[in-house]
């Protein structure tokens, strides 16, 4: 028996950092693992692991697919990694690892440039019509397998009859749950994510705003790359000219500096409206840290956030920033009726 590890769409993300775990784990020997050649990783000893290199490009993947189809037989195992099964009839046992919900999911894709659009237009067909002879379907938490079984049901009957979906999560050396460290009224917060439209920096940025207009200035620490997400970039700098919010872009930073950047911030912020696991969240729950997050599901299925908030509100989103930092954010007063119109008499006399 062979396992073959196929990712040749993964690199870069929590796919790719739980595709580094993944390798350093020790994999049998004998075991090939076919990854994107853009995909950075430790290169230790892999003794008797075959790691194929593909090329980012639509004929070299067609190749990598075609070679699977081939080389596999009935008694081999393969993972395919990057959400999509094999594109070609595949003898062995097929583990496909869900992680990209826009795959099974309704949600127009309007706020995507085009290339992406196309993209996944062409990724969501694939992974519907290719399912595999033998296998399962792997996610990571219990509300996106309730997302699958809805999207199963509903846009192909047929596979929910004959295709399991178990929840399996991992994450490299496991996850030790820490007890909260104490907020010690320091205001550093930290979101690690890249750009994306359901990573919802946008509302993030106007929550910021909102409390920087109420004279709050807490920190918020980002990784955003300068050239992939221009745009949001953008926004950042005219925020911090213009209105004097403090956000500190770290870009494209190493496993290494995140680590340290949840070291010196006082809480992680995660107002995500789609994920798959968030894996984040469990680096946060992992160090002890402090979260505030989206009041959604996926949440709660791996942590048990600190405050949390509606993540399409950035009048929530600021609201729930004030409470972690213990300021006090009074509701409106509401008078009577009498008390009301003896206001505005007095105003006109």
């Amino acid at each position: 028996m062979t396992l073959y590890i196929h990712a040749t769409n993964i690199h870069s993300g929590g796919g790719a950092e739980l595709l580094r775990a993944l390798l350093e784990s020790g994999l049998a020997k004998g075991s090939v693992v076919q990854v994107d050649t853009r995909f950075e990783y430790s290169h230790g000893d892999y003794e008797g692991v075959t790691i194929r290199k593909i090329n980012a490009s639509i004929i070299d993947r067609f190749r990598a697919e075609r070679w699977l189809a081939r080389t596999c037989n009935e008694y081999d195992v393969v993972l395919c990694f990057g959400n999509l099964p094999p594109l070609f009839r595949c003898k062995a046992l097929v583990n496909v690892f869900l992680h990209n919900l826009y795959l099974i999911s309704t949600v127009p894709l309007g706020g995507f440039p085009l290339p992406a659009r196309l993209r996944l237009m062409a990724e969501r067909l694939w992974f519907r019509w290719r399912i595999p002879d033998r296998g399962r379907y792997i996610v990571q938490t219990p509300t996106t397998r309730r997302q699958f079984a809805w999207w199963l049901n509903h846009l192909a009957p047929l596979t929910a009859t004959r295709t399991p979906v178990v929840v399996m999560p991992f994450l490299r050396g496991g996850v030790e749950l820490l007890s909260q460290r104490a907020n010690s009224g320091r205001d550093q917060f930290v979101y690690v994510a890249s750009g994306e439209a359901h990573k919802n920096h946008s509302c993030l940025f106007k929550a910021w705003l909102q409390l920087a207009e109420e004279g709050i200035f807490p920190t918020l620490h980002i990784t955003l790359h300068q050239s992939s997400f221009p745009e949001l970039c953008h926004d950042v700098a005219e925020l911090k000219e213009k209105h004097g919010v403090k956000i500190i872009n770290h870009g494209w930073i190493t496993r290494q500096e995140v680590d340290s950047l949840y070291d010196q911030c006082d809480a992680l912020i995660y107002p995500s409206l789609l994920e798959s696991f968030g894996l984040p969240l469990i680096e946060a729950r992992r160090r002890g840290l402090p979260i505030v997050a989206a009041e959604l599901d996926y949440v709660r299925d791996v942590v048990e956030p600190t405050e949390t908030f509606d993540a399409n509100s950035p009048v929530s989103i600021a609201r729930a920033v004030r409470r972690f930092l213990n300021l006090s954010d009074s509701p409106v007063a509401i008078s009577d009726a009498d008390d009301f119109l003896r206001q505005i008499q007095q105003d006109v006399a």
